[in-house]
């Protein structure tokens, strides 16, 4: 009985996860380039500190607080970011989105 509960508990979890990544899911086919808003990406230093300052909030290493954001300036937080996935400065969150460095607040 407790095994099928922990399945079903896992299922349900996978299943919102998925959806999530699902609905935000952007067009990855594009090229990142020059016609992505560089404000934000350039002036945050390595190495960052995950969720320094709580949930979603990070710090780079002068303490500056920034967040994750997709080209069109959602906050991403649906997990770990892979640095420099998609070139110098753009990174890519656990669904596959690319994301930069924004400033926290703007």
């Amino acid at each position: 009985m407790i095994k099928i509960a922990k399945i079903s508990i896992l299922t349900a979890i996978t299943l919102m996860f998925s959806l999530t990544c699902a609905f935000s899911q952007g067009n990855n086919s594009e090229t990142f380039g020059n016609t992505w808003d560089n404000q934000g990406a350039n002036d945050t230093i390595k190495p960052y500190k995950t969720n320094a300052y709580g949930s979603g909030l990070h710090s780079d290493a002068a303490g500056r607080p920034f967040e994750w954001r997709t080209r069109e300036g959602e906050t991403s937080r649906t997990g770990k970011v892979k640095l420099d996935a998609y070139g110098p400065g753009i990174g890519q969150d656990s669904c596959g989105r690319p994301v930069k460095a924004g400033n926290w607040g703007e």
